[in-house]
């Protein structure tokens, strides 16, 4: 057996797998909420605010994972016309609500699994600290340029 098979072999032993489910059900919550308009109700109550699409994408994020937030962000931000700057809010803070907490990234989820599996102590709240001394300065600042521009 060459050494490429044992590699690819090597790695997809190494997937977490434990986490589909998880990632899974974020995408079924988000296409729940579409079949059920609930994009729309978001849609209206956002209402083309950039500081609203700012604030429920940043924390949406951390609720459901930065990639179904934007997928269900791109249903919100295509029921009615909205600014270019909505937009790009929309994009900063799928980014930036990553850093928060480790649910707002697959990347830190499998992280703090990692870190469970070396037996590593390293809670959640800890996550959150840094997180937050980082992510929501940088919020405040990326988004006074981003409206001011």
């Amino acid at each position: 057996i060459s050494k490429k098979y044992i590699f690819v072999y090597n790695t997809i032993r190494r997937i977490p797998y434990e986490l589909i489910p998880f990632v899974l059900s974020m995408f079924t919550i988000v296409l729940c909420l579409k079949q059920n308009n609930i994009t729309n109700t978001i849609s209206n109550l956002i209402n083309n605010n950039y500081i609203l699409y700012i604030i429920t994408s940043f924390f949406g994020a951390n609720l459901l994972n930065n990639i179904p937030m934007s997928v269900l962000f791109s249903e919100i931000l295509t029921t009615s016309t909205i600014s270019l700057k909505c937009v790009f809010g929309v994009i900063l803070c799928s980014n930036l609500g990553a850093i928060l907490t480790p649910i707002g990234a697959l990347a830190g989820i499998m992280w703090m699994n990692l870190l469970k599996k070396y037996k590593v102590n390293y809670s959640f709240l800890t996550f959150m600290k840094y997180g937050f001394v980082i992510s929501i300065p940088t919020l405040i600042l990326s988004s006074l340029v981003l409206f001011i521009i």
